[in-house]
């Protein structure tokens, strides 16, 4: 038996599982019944976007603009139906449930780790109903292409009493790895490292707390509370994994439990897997050419 030549095909084997590995090379069974994949890839943003512990917070009886951003695999983004319902909270959905029918209004292309992603912007108007109490909403929003479902989530908005709402309420601008962050911006990092920078533009004195938080869909990552230095607030985070994200920045005024969000935004993170994965292609490309090195040898000798 000539043992050079299995050495040599085990060594060109196990090197290729190394590559494909490293590049995510994944081979399904055709099982002839899965789905064909869905046009949507993530919900980029919504507005009222806050959640049940952090509300978005809204003024009683103002007229404002719903908003929601989608990242889809096509220009078919732009035909989706977005619906969504609003109700106070404790509450229970019903016929009689106010609903907003979004419509498509701009849609940009970006460029992502998978390839080119199309963000869909959808607006519907909504005059936020006029309490003298605190009031809790719960907003869901449902897409659709056609009658499929593409995607259900939920949001969280509310109205506050004047006494918690400082005379003048703090602002500024954000930025992310040095560059000027809005809800406009698309960010692509490949090493998965982000910093944070938030400079004040309006009632500095008043800011108690700024924090950045990360979510992935509707799951919250983390949270990375920005540090003051020369009247400048900055900090850092390492994405643990790849794949899309919405960051949401939040300005927390003195003396109120009732953060002000004024950053949400979609970033792209391909990501180079763990230390260790960015060591696969090398072992790969040793262990084929050590696999062609063994199999010269073995034809040289036959």
């Amino acid at each position: 038996m000539n043992y050079k030549l299995l050495i040599a095909a085990a060594l060109i084997m196990v090197g290729f599982l190394f590559l494909s590995s490293a590049v995510g090379l994944q081979v399904l069974p055709d099982d002839g019944g899965s789905p064909p994949p869905s046009p949507l890839q993530a919900v980029s943003e919504m507005y009222p976007g806050g959640d049940d512990d952090e509300p978005t917070v809204l003024e009683a009886g103002a007229a404002m603009n719903i908003r929601m951003v989608l990242a889809g695999k096509d220009t078919s983004a732009s035909g989706w139906n977005v619906v969504v319902s609003i109700a106070p909270y404790p509450y229970t959905y019903s016929s009689t449930t106010p609903k907003v029918t979004l419509t498509f209004k701009a849609i940009n292309m970006v460029q992502g780790s998978t390839g080119t992603l199309y963000l869909a912007e959808y607006q519907g108007a909504w005059t936020v109903p006029y309490s003298t109490e605190d009031q809790l909403f719960k907003v869901g929003w449902t897409v659709k292409s056609g009658s499929t479902l593409l995607a259900t989530t939920t949001s969280y908005c509310k109205t506050i009493g004047g006494a918690d709402v400082p005379d003048e309420i703090p602002d500024g601008t954000f930025t992310i790895n040095g560059l000027p962050a809005g809800t406009d911006s698309n960010i692509v990092t490949t090493d998965g490292k982000l910093t944070f920078a938030f400079t004040p533009t309006q009632a500095a004195d008043k800011i108690g707390k700024v924090y950045i938080e990360m979510w992935d869909d509707n799951t919250k990552v983390s949270t990375v509370e920005l540090k003051a230095s020369a009247g400048v607030y900055t900090g850092s985070y390492a994405i643990p994994d790849h794949g899309y994200y919405t960051l949401k920045g939040f300005v927390q005024p003195t003396g109120s439990n009732v953060p002000v969000q004024t950053l949400s935004i979609f970033m792209d993170n391909p990501g180079n897997g763990s230390d260790t994965d960015s060591y696969y292609p090398l072992i790969g490309i040793v262990l084929i050419g050590g696999g062609a090195v063994v199999l010269f040898i073995s034809r040289r000798d036959a």
